[in-house]
């Protein structure tokens, strides 16, 4: 089982697709397309389906299929790939594959792989639920986290009856929640988001705000005309921070620390229009490495991530 990259970065999807890996990853194929047995390859989304051109060896079985991910439109469930690998395998007299799972911690119980089946299933049949976030245990109870429009509801993963008061990000209809990113923070479950307002007569175009989900205080971090071009989250010697990029010129980009809410640095680099994090150790100093698009090309700058504004 492979990606077409091999690495990413924490909270940053794609971030590593400029690395090369791509050229990596076509060697390893050709190689597999050389195999002497037949081999059947799962193709799971366009990156997949489009790394796979190469393949071209009539031995083998392609099975190409939409991404599984919720992010991905729909259309995987029903494509069969397990138990289509298999027919084709036993046909090629290689046997089978178990694709059972024997054990995994997070669904040990029965009621948790009750939980597994029936949240999918529920999401998927009925999508006015709105956008499904995550299962947690909040407060000691097993809670699903549903984004609908500029709001979060609180359900029983198991009987689909929802609990406690919705949180509501803001009052007004026009907010549109873009992205969202959870967090522990000192034992208890946040939701970093970012939101954007459609409204011509706001007075800010994008927010990023920090969500307790215990208390249902939310924490507006930054308001900005500015566009959010880049947004990073990131424990640094045991505190989590959260790094904002703004398309300005130059790009401006605000860290906040989400213990206190409270800004401690900025940095800046030359103007773009989309931008990447990536934290590392570098001789007992963690830095912080900011990846930036300046026309076509990927431009790279460092920075000591625990640097605080005097």
């Amino acid at each position: 089982m492979m990606n077409t990259s091999w690495s990413v970065a924490e909270g940053n999807p794609a971030s590593h697709k400029k690395f090369g890996w791509d050229k990596f990853t076509k060697c390893v194929l050709e190689v597999l397309n050389d195999y002497d047995k037949p081999l059947v390859f799962i193709l799971w989304g366009n990156h997949a389906i489009e790394a796979a051109r190469g393949i071209t060896n009539p031995k083998h079985l392609l099975l190409k299929s939409p991404h599984p991910s919720p992010l991905a439109g729909g259309g995987f469930f029903g494509t069969k790939p397990f138990s289509k690998t298999n027919e084709f395998l036993r046909s090629v007299g290689r046997g089978e594959i178990d694709w059972k799972i024997a054990e995994i911690d997070n669904l040990s119980t029965a009621e948790d792989k009750k939980l597994s089946s029936i949240t999918k299933a529920k999401i998927d049949k009925n999508g006015h639920f709105g956008k499904a976030i995550n299962v947690i245990d909040l407060m000691g109870v097993k809670t699903l986290i549903v984004l609908e429009k500029n709001r979060f509801l609180f359900f029983n993963p198991y009987t689909f009856a929802e609990v406690n008061e919705p949180i509501t990000l803001t009052a007004k209809e026009n907010i549109k929640v873009e992205q969202t990113k959870m967090v522990k923070i000192d034992s208890g479950w946040h939701i970093l988001c970012l939101m954007r307002d459609e409204s011509k007569e706001s007075k800010w175009s994008y927010c990023v705000a920090i969500c307790d989900l215990q208390t249902g205080q939310v924490n507006a971090l930054q308001k900005t005309k500015a566009k959010v071009c880049g947004l990073g989250l990131f424990e640094i010697e045991n505190e989590t921070f959260c790094f904002v990029a703004y398309t300005l010129n130059p790009t401006l980009i605000l860290k906040f620390n989400l213990s206190t809410y409270k800004e401690e640095a900025r940095f800046e680099i030359p103007q773009s229009s989309e931008v990447n994090f990536h934290i590392f150790q570098s001789s007992n100093k963690p830095m912080l490495l900011v990846e930036y698009l300046v026309g076509e090309q990927n431009q790279y700058k460092l920075f000591e991530a625990k640097t605080k504004m005097d």
